[in-house]
């Protein structure tokens, strides 16, 4: 009998673990979250009215360089051939009670987004960096803005798992560019 209960106990245990499993996996396929949301940043950009930093783009190259400089924010990435035809996307995100912050996301038409570049005020991180829960982790600053960085979760693929490999090599090219 004792060995019957153990076996009755790990089969429920098994059901449930598998219940949780599904409804976990049915969640994230149903609420069509970004992994930015996920960090509880809801993304505005349906609220406002497009302007062409909000538009989705194909990021320039520089000189056949695959050097990615953002002109509005004066910084540069430098991207693996592999990435050929990345795209960037601007999205404001809002951190509640803290406002919002402009942010890039970096990513492939399958997947807009792979990381994510936010861009805070100095008053703003010191705030956001004391906030509870996943926060953004800092790439730089140059006196005007904080930069940090978001990861996706997963990718959705094989081909983007290889290109979110890459992701940490990219972001160590991350450089603030003289004013």
């Amino acid at each position: 009998m004792n060995a019957q209960k153990k076996a009755i106990i790990a089969a429920v245990a098994v059901i449930l673990a598998l219940i949780l499993i599904v409804a976990v996996y049915t969640l994230k396929q149903t609420s069509g979250q970004q992994p930015q949301q996920l960090l509880q940043l809801q993304d505005q950009s349906q609220n406002q009215a497009p302007t062409p930093a909000q538009n989705e783009e194909v990021a320039p190259m520089v000189d056949d360089s695959m050097t990615y400089q953002n002109e509005t924010y004066n910084f540069s990435l430098v991207f693996p051939r592999a990435w050929q035809g990345y795209k960037t996307a601007n999205r404001m995100l809002s951190w509640g009670s803290l406002g919002t912050s402009n942010s890039i996301d970096f990513g492939f038409v399958e997947q807009p987004s792979l990381f994510n570049i936010s861009v805070h005020t100095a008053a703003q991180w010191k705030n956001i960096i004391s906030m509870e829960g996943p926060k953004p982790v800092y790439l730089g600053e140059d006196g005007v803005y904080v930069y940090a960085y978001a990861l996706a979760q997963d990718a959705g693929n094989e081909t983007l798992r290889s290109r979110f490999a890459e992701v940490a090599d990219i972001l160590k090219t991350f450089s603030l560019e003289n004013k």
